[in-house]
């Protein structure tokens, strides 16, 4: 990979380091990451979406020689990012609440991926299929999927009936800069990778930074900590519930055992978070509840 960046990109370097299919190294005394953009990652999308975000912290771009920014090694596409950030740390979850400030006019519409019931509508369909095509599936496998589909539909319905509640008048105000993904372990260089931006409801990465606080075995009082941090309205801890419900982290485990990234036996595991998980929402309902009333779903008793 060291010929193809010095040969695209002009440069002469001699150290490479492998991480998460990345490739990092240093060159004049700054940080680059030769980034693996994955295949269902719009990269126009981002590129787009980068040129009308304007944060000193995001990471740079840079072109290759055929002044493009995609460069193609094998079956992957790469981008090379230079970093902006000095020195690099795990997020914290006031580096979410410092986004969430940073304003985004009406032409950022366009950008936005807000139709949730739609998405996930598609994905359960989608495993739906992968139930029926795939007859030998692992019975525990299997009934994972089956539990976690029907946690999926609750989601949507939870989210329509928030849809309902929303005026079209402040539709605009729920908008905000967000990631595909947030993870406690994310570190600023990931947070700051503008492949990662979407245009979503500001609650999107509060929601996933909660559920990765509970698979890194978080107690009440840490998610009370973090949710004390955010003044939402009603619809925005709505809107938080029924993404907080909607199971990202498995589908996407299924996702990477379909290409091999993952076993079986890591989906397993799962059997015993499924219980756990509707805790945590229970948790999470009764926090909230403390500053304002959302509807209850009756199976969290």
């Amino acid at each position: 990979m060291k010929n193809v960046i010095n040969y695209y990109y002009d440069f002469y370097i001699s150290d490479l380091k492998l991480i998460n299919d990345d490739y990092w190294f240093e060159y004049n005394n700054n940080k680059f990451c030769f980034h693996n953009v994955k295949h269902d990652i719009n990269i126009q999308y981002s590129i787009a979406l980068l040129k009308k975000i304007k944060i000193d912290k995001i990471s740079s771009v840079i072109l290759n020689k055929n002044n493009s920014f995609i460069t193609t090694s094998g079956n992957d596409n790469y981008i090379l990012l230079k970093m902006k950030i000095k020195n690099n740390r795990k997020i914290k979850i006031d580096d979410i609440l410092l986004l969430k400030n940073y304003y985004i006019d009406n032409s950022f519409i366009n950008f936005s991926k807000f139709e949730w019931n739609q998405l996930w509508s598609k994905k359960i369909d989608f495993f739906e299929y992968y139930i029926s095509q795939n007859p030998k599936m692992n019975d525990n496998i299997k009934c994972l999927l089956h539990y976690f589909i029907g946690l999926g539909e609750n989601s949507i319905l939870y989210f329509e009936k928030t849809l309902s509640a929303l005026k079209k008048s402040d539709f605009f105000n729920q908008l905000s800069i967000c990631h595909n993904r947030v993870s406690i372990n994310d570190t600023l260089y990931d947070f700051y990778n503008p492949f990662n931006f979407v245009i979503d409801y500001k609650v999107r990465d509060l929601s996933e930074y909660l559920k990765s606080m509970f698979f890194n075995n978080y107690s009440y009082f840490d998610y009370e900590e973090v949710l004390n941090k955010f003044n939402y309205s009603k619809i925005d801890y709505m809107l938080l519930f029924s993404r907080l419900m909607f199971p990202t982290f498995f589908f996407d485990m299924l996702n990477s055992l379909e290409i091999k990234k993952i076993s079986e036996n890591q989906i397993i595991e799962l059997y015993d978070s499924a219980e756990k998980f509707e805790i945590f929402l229970k948790d999470i309902y009764e926090i909230i509840s403390k500053k304002v009333q959302i509807p209850y779903i009756d199976w969290l008793n």
